[in-house]
């Protein structure tokens, strides 16, 4: 009997042991598929994220290598170039005109991760700025065509995934700054917006992001565009769709953005004479809105893969490359948006400048390595500029 009790007993060990087993595998099975799922959404949510994060180290640097000329910029006399080069670590001034290459600057980052973007200039044309993934505004002298040193108190970050959107405001007085991430939970490392005298490239005031709807802004280079009548900056939140506005005159954020449907809002453009407001998404689609009362008034769908746009002609005209045909379609705005043309460029374009004339429209073509010239009026290539092949 003893003996029988035990063995129940055993038995009845035995099986608590293997359903404690079998349980602990459905947990754990569980939170496999779970954590899965989880990185499916991530995934389809934040597709540039995805795209970037899990790829190999080989894979992201030949992609890295197709992307290199994302941004450049074009001197206010349009004479010159200043093509970023992040995989050499070059920043290349090249002659508009005859092509030449002026100058290779060695660019200051040093870590795998820490990419250069776009280069803004200063109205006369004596100075020009670019920022970092770590958030570095370097300052370079365009007469001696040199880096002579970067934005003092301007917080360093060991953020990796980060870019800096940059925006001069009309008078050239001030360089706004967007430290494009942060944490809704930690005051220490909400996003910022820095403002920069550029008189003594210092910065005089940061504003941080606590509110706008609770979503974070300006992940991955942040688009930005001055309203000169009202004072007021938009800048692009990419993956929540939306458009946040700054007053300029005391530097206060708008308690509430401006929403899209779209998840991927990746330009900005403002046209004061016509009173509109254009986002363009990644997957292609234009939004136009009105300026005053934020209400949707047009869109229209162009492509797959769009990253940016240029308005021209006061406001006649508006220009969207278009990677996966290596084009950039023309659109008539006049009245209700419509295209008219779809212009053959480079491989993989990407950024558009246009001259400070509205002459010239300028391609950055990544795929490439190289800069198509359009000409505005008959809308065909003019020009192919060579940079660093």
């Amino acid at each position: 009997m003893i003996r029988r009790n035990h063995l129940e007993k055993g038995s009845f060990l035995v099986n608590q042991y293997v359903m404690l087993v079998k349980s602990m595998r459905l947990i754990f099975i569980f939170t496999i598929l779970y954590c899965f799922s989880l990185l499916g959404f991530a995934a389809s949510q934040y597709q540039y994220v995805d795209r970037y994060l899990f790829q190999s180290r080989t894979e992201r640097a030949l992609s890295n290598q197709e992307h290199w000329l994302i941004k450049f910029g074009l001197s206010p006399n349009n004479k010159e170039i200043y093509a970023i080069d992040s995989i050499k670590k070059l920043l290349t001034i090249v002659d508009v005109t005859t092509g030449t290459t002026l100058k290779k600057i060695p660019l200051p980052t040093t870590k795998e991760y820490d990419t250069a973007f776009g280069v803004v200039f200063s109205h006369d044309g004596k100075k020009a700025y670019f920022s970092t993934m770590l958030k570095n505004v370097y300052i370079i002298d365009t007469v001696k065509q040199e880096i002579i040193g970067k934005v003092a108190n301007k917080p360093e970050t060991n953020w990796v995934y980060t870019s800096t959107g940059l925006c001069m405001t009309p008078d050239g007085r001030r360089l706004y700054a967007i430290d494009s991430i942060g944490e809704k939970k930690s005051t220490d490392n909400l996003p910022r917006i820095h403002v920069i005298d550029t008189q003594t490239d210092s910065v005089i005031d940061t504003i941080k992001k606590q509110h706008v709807n609770d979503d974070l802004f300006g992940w991955f280079d942040s688009a930005l565009a001055f309203s000169k009548d009202t004072n007021l900056l938009y800048f692009t939140d990419m993956f929540s769709g939306s458009v946040s506005i700054l007053n300029i005159r005391d530097n206060t954020l708008e308690d509430e953005a401006i929403k899209y449907d779209s998840n991927d809002i990746l330009g900005i453009a403002i046209d004061e004479k016509n009173n509109k407001l254009y986002v363009l998404s990644g997957s292609g689609t234009i939004i136009i809105s009105n300026l005053v009362t934020r209400q949707k008034i047009d869109e229209i769908s162009i492509g797959t893969d769009t990253l940016d746009f240029a308005l021209v002609e006061n406001g006649k005209k508006l220009y969207v490359t278009d990677r996966a045909t290596d084009s950039v379609s023309v659109l008539d705005v006049t009245q209700k948006i419509k295209l008219i043309k779809k212009i053959s460029v480079g491989k993989k374009p990407q950024t558009l400048r246009v001259s400070s004339d509205d002459s010239k429209l300028y391609v950055g073509n990544a795929g490439s390595n190289d800069i198509s010239v359009i000409d505005i009026v008959t809308d065909n290539v003019v020009r192919i500029i060579t940079v660093n092949n």
